[in-house]
Protein backbone atom coordinates (compact mmCIF):
# COMPACT_ATOMS: atom_id res chain seq x y z
CA UNK A 1 0.00 0.00 0.00
CA UNK A 2 1.42 3.34 -1.12
CA UNK A 3 1.81 6.59 1.15
CA UNK A 4 -1.74 8.47 1.90
CA UNK A 5 -1.18 12.26 1.09
CA UNK A 6 -4.81 13.58 0.67
CA UNK A 7 -5.90 15.27 3.50
CA UNK A 8 -9.88 14.07 3.52
CA UNK A 9 -7.97 10.34 3.94
CA UNK A 10 -5.48 10.87 6.54
CA UNK A 11 -8.71 12.66 8.37
CA UNK A 12 -10.49 9.29 7.65
CA UNK A 13 -7.67 7.55 8.93
CA UNK A 14 -7.55 9.28 12.48
CA UNK A 15 -11.52 9.07 12.31
CA UNK A 16 -12.41 5.66 11.58
CA UNK A 17 -8.88 3.41 12.60
CA UNK A 18 -6.66 5.40 15.07
CA UNK A 19 -6.33 2.07 16.72
CA UNK A 20 -4.27 0.78 13.84
CA UNK A 21 -1.98 4.15 14.09
CA UNK A 22 -0.90 2.88 17.54
CA UNK A 23 3.03 2.65 17.87
CA UNK A 24 3.75 4.08 13.87
CA UNK A 25 7.01 6.30 14.38
CA UNK A 26 5.98 10.17 13.57
CA UNK A 27 8.27 11.71 11.84
CA UNK A 28 9.10 15.32 11.32
CA UNK A 29 11.30 17.26 8.65
CA UNK A 30 14.26 17.01 11.01
CA UNK A 31 14.02 13.57 12.50
CA UNK A 32 11.93 11.41 14.96
CA UNK A 33 9.28 12.85 16.73
CA UNK A 34 7.92 9.93 18.80
CA UNK A 35 5.39 7.59 18.41
CA UNK A 36 1.47 7.17 18.36
CA UNK A 37 0.72 7.08 21.56
CA UNK A 38 -2.25 4.55 22.70
CA UNK A 39 -4.40 7.49 24.09
CA UNK A 40 -5.98 8.55 20.56
CA UNK A 41 -9.45 8.15 22.24
CA UNK A 42 -8.99 10.62 24.71
CA UNK A 43 -8.81 13.45 21.91
CA UNK A 44 -10.94 13.73 18.99
CA UNK A 45 -10.60 13.03 15.59
CA UNK A 46 -8.58 16.54 14.17
CA UNK A 47 -5.77 15.49 17.08
CA UNK A 48 -3.28 12.83 16.83
CA UNK A 49 -1.46 12.14 20.70
CA UNK A 50 1.82 11.40 19.90
CA UNK A 51 4.09 9.84 23.08
CA UNK A 52 7.69 12.06 22.99
CA UNK A 53 10.80 10.82 24.89
CA UNK A 54 11.36 7.52 26.37
CA UNK A 55 9.33 4.54 27.13
CA UNK A 56 9.38 5.34 30.89
CA UNK A 57 10.00 8.98 30.87
CA UNK A 58 8.53 10.29 27.97
CA UNK A 59 5.15 12.69 27.54
CA UNK A 60 2.04 12.27 25.85
CA UNK A 61 1.78 15.36 23.09
CA UNK A 62 -1.54 16.77 21.18
CA UNK A 63 -0.78 17.60 17.64
CA UNK A 64 -2.94 18.98 15.07
CA UNK A 65 -4.09 16.25 12.34
CA UNK A 66 -3.74 19.44 9.81
CA UNK A 67 0.49 19.27 10.38
CA UNK A 68 0.12 15.04 8.89
CA UNK A 69 1.72 15.01 5.65
CA UNK A 70 1.18 11.82 4.87
CA UNK A 71 0.77 8.37 6.39
CA UNK A 72 3.10 5.70 5.10
CA UNK A 73 1.45 2.33 6.36
CA UNK A 74 3.68 0.06 4.93
CA UNK A 75 6.63 1.81 6.90
CA UNK A 76 4.61 2.38 9.79
CA UNK A 77 5.24 6.01 9.53
CA UNK A 78 3.34 9.33 10.08
CA UNK A 79 5.13 12.22 8.54
CA UNK A 80 4.19 15.71 9.75
CA UNK A 81 5.10 19.27 7.85
CA UNK A 82 6.76 20.16 10.88
CA UNK A 83 10.48 19.89 13.01
CA UNK A 84 10.87 17.81 16.09
CA UNK A 85 10.82 21.33 18.63
CA UNK A 86 7.06 21.96 17.10
CA UNK A 87 6.37 18.49 18.00
CA UNK A 88 7.89 18.35 21.40
CA UNK A 89 6.65 22.09 22.16
CA UNK A 90 3.05 20.92 21.55
CA UNK A 91 0.43 20.67 24.72
CA UNK A 92 0.47 17.76 26.52
CA UNK A 93 -2.43 15.25 26.61
CA UNK A 94 -4.60 16.45 29.55
CA UNK A 95 -2.76 19.60 30.42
Amino acid sequence: MSAITERTDIARIIQTRPEQLKDFTVKAIDGEAGHVSGHQDEVDDRHLVVHAGGRFFGKDLVIEVDAIDRVDPENQEIHVDRIVDWVKSSPRLGA
